[in-house]
């Protein structure tokens, strides 16, 4: 169970920071891949460079998307060493030991911001009792090999790359809709998966920001786990 659970998550990572997938014809620099420190890239509509943001006391604030989210009383937010170790795992299970994956998802991570990472109890506890809730941004650009207009078309890229995952029986009984997030028009799209033991409901938001896709990951085992991520979507706020 605790394989599975495990496997549910980093796949879900992976999948996103892979969704605008492939490589540029030329060599990737293993050695320039970094999650942790400031992209500079900059919006073509805008001087502002991506910034990680921070979180002080409940509140997590990002001046780049002018956000703010509520951290949920007595929830963990993971510090980078741990948002790494999770990207690093997933980036194995949906390489698979294929050499030209691997340098997909490498480019995907340079592309790739990973905003925000908290949890009832701790990325490191696989169990079903941990509900996560995760923020990240992608930058779009002309190399990546799927032309991508809108949240929508992003996580149809998602969906594909979840279909492809043989360790893990996704589901997905709805197709993608919209959902407003403060001001902000989101598409979703939500996977499901039970294998008897568990049953993971993992919803993904996602939404074109300037050269960015804006993207948010619950993953939650129950209702009230599921209410929890619902209300912390509802807490998001864009000035």
């Amino acid at each position: 169970m605790k394989k599975l659970i495990s496997s549910i998550l980093i796949v879900s990572l992976a999948m996103s920071f892979s969704a605008c997938g492939k490589s540029p014809k030329k060599e990737v620099d293993k050695g320039t891949v970094s999650t942790t420190s400031k992209t500079e890239d900059k919006d073509s509509k805008s001087d502002k460079k991506i910034d990680l943001g921070k979180s002080e006391g409940n509140i997590y604030k990002n001046e780049y998307f002018n956000m703010t989210i509520n951290i949920p009383d007595k929830w963990i937010v993971a510090a980078d060493d741990e948002k790494n170790a999770l990207i690093q795992s997933g980036k194995q299970v949906v390489a698979d030991n294929d050499k030209d994956k691997e340098k997909q998802l490498d480019y995907s991570l340079e592309k790739t911001v990973y905003l925000l990472a908290i949890s009832q109890k701790g990325l490191s506890v696989n169990d079903t009792s941990n509900p996560i809730f995760m923020a990240l941004a992608e930058k779009l650009d002309l190399m990546q090999g799927v032309v991508i207009s809108d949240g929508k078309g992003y996580l149809e890229q998602v969906k594909k790359g979840l279909l492809a995952v043989n360790q893990i029986p996704y589901k997905f009984d709805k197709e993608i809709y919209t959902q407003k997030v403060a001001n902000k028009d989101f598409y979703v799209l939500e996977a499901t998966v039970n294998n008897g033991d568990v049953k993971a409901v993992q919803k993904y938001y996602a939404a074109k920001m300037g050269n960015y896709v804006l993207a948010f990951i619950g993953t939650s085992y129950n209702e009230d786990q599921a209410k929890n991520i619902e209300t912390i979507i509802k807490s998001t706020s864009f000035k």
